[in-house]
């Protein structure tokens, strides 16, 4: 739904308005991410992005427990900027370029949480939970790097 409703309001929208992406996900049926939805459905590719991503839980954060997160520019300076604005004394905001691998690892580490709730569920122990993080951080690497050759 976000690229039909970005394209309702991109008449409205600043072309230089940094737009902040904490979604989680791809577009069903196109993959898309949002560093791709974003720009096309303003029409303006250079619209300044940033991805922002965890794992965290909301409510930890909330608390003031100790949390963090990456936030991924090709722009340098806004990924700077973006990480001066919501670091704090609980919370480490680090810095990447890598959009879409930050995007495709927020995504699929969703996928990887629910193997690894199954896991505690079915009491396979604490190998089997090791083995699953271990190879399933292996696999989203390796689709990171490949879906970055792509674009």
């Amino acid at each position: 739904f976000s690229a039909a409703f970005l394209d309702s309001v991109a008449d409205y929208v600043d072309p230089g308005l940094p737009f902040i992406s904490l979604s989680k996900g791809l577009e069903l049926n196109t993959l898309r991410t949002m560093a791709q939805i974003i720009p096309q459905a303003l029409r303006n590719p250079r619209q300044p992005f940033v991805a922002l991503s965890g794992p965290s839980f909301a409510l930890e954060l909330m608390n003031k427990l100790p949390t963090a997160m990456v936030v991924a520019s090709k722009d340098k300076k806004l990924a700077n900027a973006v990480q001066q604005l919501l670091a704090s004394n609980h919370l480490r905001i680090s810095t990447s370029s890598d959009v879409t691998g930050v995007e495709i690892a927020g995504a699929l580490k969703n996928v990887l949480a629910i193997a690894a709730g199954i896991v505690e569920g079915m009491n396979l122990g604490n190998n089997s939970m090791a083995a699953l993080v271990s190879q399933g951080c292996s696999e989203i690497r390796w689709l990171a790097t490949k879906v970055n050759y792509l674009y």
